[in-house]
């Protein structure tokens, strides 16, 4: 795909935006463009078939006919796929977001880069789709993404390595987007969910973050930015596998979680997998156990709640979004951590928090948001 214009992201953005469409005159009021721009524009993208336009309406009045421009989402294609730790979801669609096709791909550490080169046989063969026809293709993948080199580094397909997927594009002859998964979900739902397009901070289910600044997603230099899991909040805490004490991560590590609270939980739970028994310290927390245990469970969710404050403050977020499945962020633990981080906060006042359930199908729109976004220039 060539990108597009300036003028064409403004106009074809406003169109997206409004999905019953706009008028010539209703785009100028949005956009500020000259009618000679507009004209031009929308010329273009209609060339491009980005955009459609109607048959002349009869207005009410003794005015000129006038038409209506709306997304061509009829004959544009965006597709992608979203990494998970044991599968990946392949997912076809239209600039709406709606999914039109989709399928799930079961995977081990050592094949996830196998499967991906296989992505075009499975379009053509389970969608009969050709990739070279898809106008964006978007890779959503944890671990830390280089948006200038393409590479990823710190997967768990990536662990001593890194892995260049930017090739692909070429090979798949489509625009290729690659993209966090953290900041992924969290420009999905700006686009395509509820959450509100302003500065805020996203915190996923281990820990991870998204930052957006300025309306824009924050990766640094690198795509490294949004480590808020190894945020230090106390350099004598425990050890974390980064290397320094005291992070975020490793005082909500399963591990050290099991040992600090080995006196005051069930023997039987301690066989738990890990994600099993963050749920069960939760669950136990809403149950008002004993006065032990809700000590030192709110003792780490003071801890949190600094962090999460100390983020907000330095940059003047409006908004925090919680994953739901992390289970600190979720019933009673969350209700405490909300009262706790809107008491330090500086900028309470304007502050707001928001729970994200995260579903299946919210998942599986995620690519397709990533490749809107790319074609809307917001990422």
């Amino acid at each position: 795909m060539q990108d597009l214009s300036r003028a064409e992201q403004q106009v074809f953005s406003v169109l997206w935006r409004n999905k019953k469409g706009l008028t010539r005159k209703s785009i100028a009021k949005f956009t500020e463009l000259s009618k000679a721009t507009i004209s031009r524009v929308i010329q273009q993208l209609k060339e491009k078939k980005f955009v459609k336009e109607s048959d002349p309406l009869p207005t009410t009045d003794k005015g000129r006919p006038y038409s209506i421009l709306k997304v061509n989402n009829e004959k544009l294609l965006i597709g992608g796929v979203y990494i998970h730790s044991k599968t990946m979801n392949v997912v076809l669609g239209d600039l709406s977001g709606r999914v039109k096709h989709a399928r799930s791909l079961d995977h081990s550490r050592n094949d996830v880069l196998e499967k991906l080169y296989e992505l075009p046989k499975i379009t053509g063969n389970s969608f009969e789709e050709d990739m070279s026809k898809v106008l964006v293709f978007s890779i959503v993948t944890p671990g830390i993404v280089d948006e200038v080199t393409g590479s990823v580094i710190k997967s768990f397909y990536t662990p001593k390595k890194m892995v260049n997927l930017k090739h692909l594009g070429c090979e798949w002859k489509t625009t290729l987007e690659i993209e966090n998964d953290a900041n992924a979900l969290l420009v999905s739902e700006m686009l395509l969910g509820s959450i509100p397009s302003k500065d805020a901070m996203y915190i996923d289910r281990e820990f991870g973050a998204s930052l957006v600044l300025n309306g824009k997603i924050f990766r640094g230099p690198h795509g490294g930015a949004g480590e808020f899991g190894h945020l230090q909040i106390d350099p004598s805490g425990p050890q974390c596998w980064c290397g320094k004490k005291g992070c975020v991560s490793a005082y909500f590590d399963p591990k050290n979680l099991k040992q600090n609270f080995s006196d005051l939980v069930p023997n039987s739970s301690q066989k738990m997998n890990d994600h099993s028994f963050l749920d069960f310290l939760s669950e136990m927390y809403s149950e008002n156990h004993s006065k032990e245990f809700i000590r030192l469970f709110e003792q780490l969710l003071d801890k949190l709640a600094a962090a999460i404050t100390n983020v907000v403050d330095l940059l003047g977020l409006e908004t925090i979004v919680l994953n739901n499945l992390n289970p600190f962020f979720s019933g009673k633990a969350v209700d405490y951590l909300r009262k706790k981080v809107f008491e330090l906060s500086m900028r309470h006042a304007e502050l707001e928090m928001i729970i994200l359930k995260v579903t299946e199908q919210k998942l599986l729109r995620t690519p397709l948001a990533v490749s809107i976004a790319r074609i809307l220039g917001v990422i």
